[in-house]
């Protein structure tokens, strides 16, 4: 998915919402970097969808343990969208 082409709104929500799905064995939730490393969707443009989807109740923001890149465990926000029905 580029950032250039002209998707619509729900089009972003659901490469979104198939990139929270969880793998097998995984925590539930990825971080924003981890949605624009999974969809091709660049960072700043998660983050704005994000806080839309928030807006109408259908964020869930959970916690989960990262290691950063020195090697540090760090307790940070993951994201999971809820159906409407749920919110």
């Amino acid at each position: 998915m580029s950032e250039g082409q002209g998707f619509t709104m729900d089009e972003w929500l659901v490469a979104l919402q198939d990139a929270m799905r969880p793998e097998a064995g995984a925590e539930s939730g990825k971080t924003i970097r981890e949605l624009a490393e999974s969809t091709g969707i660049h960072e700043k443009r998660v983050r704005s969808l994000i806080v839309k989807l928030q807006g109408q109740g259908r964020i869930v923001v959970k916690r989960a343990i990262r290691t950063a890149i020195d090697g540090r465990a760090s307790n940070v926000p993951v994201y999971l969208i809820v159906s409407q029905e749920n919110g």
